[in-house]
């Protein structure tokens, strides 16, 4: 990228970069102790999906998203053990935890 990355705005004056596949608002819900780091878990608030192909980056290279995999898509998220979508109801929000 030469002169760095290219800022627009979201839908609600957000900065983010340009030309992103989607981009998620969120507002935080959770922060959990990660040793060396924070995890922030986020509540999403405003949610925009274009027509671009997703970038990843994985072991420090680019790459393009492959096709879908049969099956559905929540057979290899460790749900099944968790319970955290089947017990989606017990989410609180962050005004109604306080």
């Amino acid at each position: 990228m030469k002169g760095g990355p290219e800022w627009g705005q979201s839908a609600t004056g957000v900065p983010v970069l340009a030309g992103n596949a989607a981009t998620l608002e969120c507002r935080p819900w959770r922060v959990y102790d990660g040793g060396d780091h924070l995890i922030v878990v986020g509540e999403v608030e405003h949610l925009e999906i274009t027509p671009l192909e997703p970038l990843l980056f994985f072991g420090g290279k680019f790459h393009h998203l492959g096709d879908l995999v049969g099956g559905t898509p929540w057979v290899q998220c460790g749900d099944g053990h968790a319970g955290w979508i089947t017990d989606s109801a017990a989410f609180r929000p962050l005004a109604a935890a306080v």
